[in-house]
């Protein structure tokens, strides 16, 4: 496993959004939270739906993965909410430094 990831997830207004990062930062499980408006389509009980959402990307170490997934649950009113994440396999030694640093 590498030691930095990327988690996403979705929220439904810039209002949850918001939310989520103000639960997310002050912990300390994130260094960095971006957040971009985004149209989604996808199955859900037994139909397609589309709407438009909000794709938090989520910047923090790996181990902290338990800690931001929890986060997220406690702040989110999906009822299956979108919690994954990717590895960072690679990325500048300052910033991952940083990111190191803010998530202590």
């Amino acid at each position: 496993m590498t030691e930095y990831c990327i988690i996403f997830t979705t929220a439904n207004d810039a209002a949850q959004a918001k939310k989520i990062t103000d639960a997310l930062l002050p912990a300390h499980a994130a260094a960095d939270v971006q957040t971009t408006e985004i149209s989604s389509a996808y199955w859900w009980k037994g139909e397609v739906r589309k709407k438009p959402e909000i794709l938090l990307q989520i910047k923090t170490r790996a181990e902290l993965f338990p800690a931001v997934e929890k986060i997220i649950r406690e702040n989110h009113t999906y009822e299956v909410p979108q919690i994954i994440a990717i590895p960072i396999i690679a990325g500048g030694k300052d910033y991952l430094d940083w990111i190191k640093e803010e998530t202590k």
